[in-house]
């Protein structure tokens, strides 16, 4: 709805939305409000909500109220949605909070202080109406700036910070809110290899290829743009779906040599962290003995790697066990005007 250049202007005379064609600059009347513009963010995000355990629980109309920091970022207003960094947790924290463990959050501080100045210099362009939200049974406000003219979202603490918005006037300055992209893709990958030699002769060598597969969630926030292109920060999330292990098996001689590999993953399908492990071997022939009685019996690949390095008399092994998560990663991506 925000009209940019005179091609815009003319286009938005020939339409009948929520325009007046005897206008040169089109006036807007009170189908397009800060009303109609929010109630199209929560139908059009509902489910969106929904999934993250939120809500918008009242709405309130400000008048006359002075625009200023304190608004964005003190304990009444300065609330954010944020993402966790250990475990990509989404939660609701204060900004004071943030700033106090801000190692703690994945947060883009530069796009939201440069919006937040913009907005004071201009607030006398703007009608503001305070949202209480419903989070994890707490409460908490920010401000929404709709502007009064064409009645468009143009700032609001949590809206403007939350990957969970998906659409909402993309082709306006309303960009600013996230655009959600998914995609297939690769978040680690890795290699790990024995070998049994004798001198300079390399008689077995036992591994694996492992590569870890999933969905990427890259949620664009607009930064700006400029006559060719929309530059856009991009915060993403990876979610795991499994790990994907090819092993590494060569033998030399099958008399006087072997191997030995095997694999387990314990990856949750839907988490941001990954977990295998691997037990890989190579040696003589008779040098690993997986059924031992004694201390141990037959071979579990659940069992400490002290256990599993006691069952060889000879060769090369280990037991290895990997635990990890994928970090969120934060960037900035270009996209050509269309």
């Amino acid at each position: 709805m925000k009209i940019k250049n005179l091609t815009l202007i003319i286009a938005a005379m020939l339409s009948a939305s929520c325009a007046n064609d005897n206008d040169f600059f089109p006036s807007f009347d009170d189908n397009c409000n800060w009303k109609t513009s929010l109630d199209e963010i929560i139908t059009d995000n509902d489910q969106l909500f929904e999934n993250r355990g939120i809500k918008i629980t009242t709405i309130k109309f400000l008048k006359d109220i002075s625009v200023d920091r304190e608004l964005f970022f003190g304990d009444q207003y300065g609330s954010f949605p944020v993402y966790s960094k250990n475990d990509s947790v989404f939660t609701v924290i204060t900004y004071n909070e943030l700033v106090k463990n801000s190692d703690m959050y994945s947060f883009d501080t530069t796009s939201v202080v440069k919006n937040i100045n913009r907005l004071i210099e201009n607030s006398e362009d703007y009608e503001v109406v305070e949202l209480t939200w419903l989070c994890e049974n707490k409460t908490y406000n920010s401000l929404a700036f709709f502007n009064t003219r064409t009645g468009e979202l143009e700032y609001d603490n949590m809206l403007f910070n939350m990957s969970t918005i998906s659409r909402y006037e993309r082709e306006s300055f309303s960009r600013t809110i996230v655009i959600t992209e998914t995609e297939s893709g690769v978040a680690d990958s890795g290699s790990d290899c024995v070998v049994y030699q004798i001198g300079n002769s390399i008689l077995a060598k036992s591994g694996i290829n492992w590569t870890v597969r999933g969905t990427w969630d890259r949620n664009l926030y607009y930064d700006y743009e400029d006559d060719y292109y929309i530059y856009y920060n991009v915060y993403s999330t990876f979610t795991v779906s499994h790990v994907q292990m090819t092993p590494i098996s060569y033998i030399l001689s099958d008399d006087d040599s072997d191997v030995f590999y095997e694999t387990r993953d314990y990856s949750v399908s839907g988490s941001s962290t990954y977990n295998f492990t691997y037990a890989i071997w190579a040696g003589p022939q008779g040098g690993l003995n997986l059924n031992q009685f004694g201390d141990h019996t037959a071979f579990l690949i659940s069992e400490p790697p002290r256990v599993f390095a006691s069952r060889f008399s000879e060769g090369e092994g280990r037991l290895v066990s990997t635990v990890k998560m994928v970090s969120p990663t934060n960037g900035i991506i270009k996209r050509p005007k269309k």
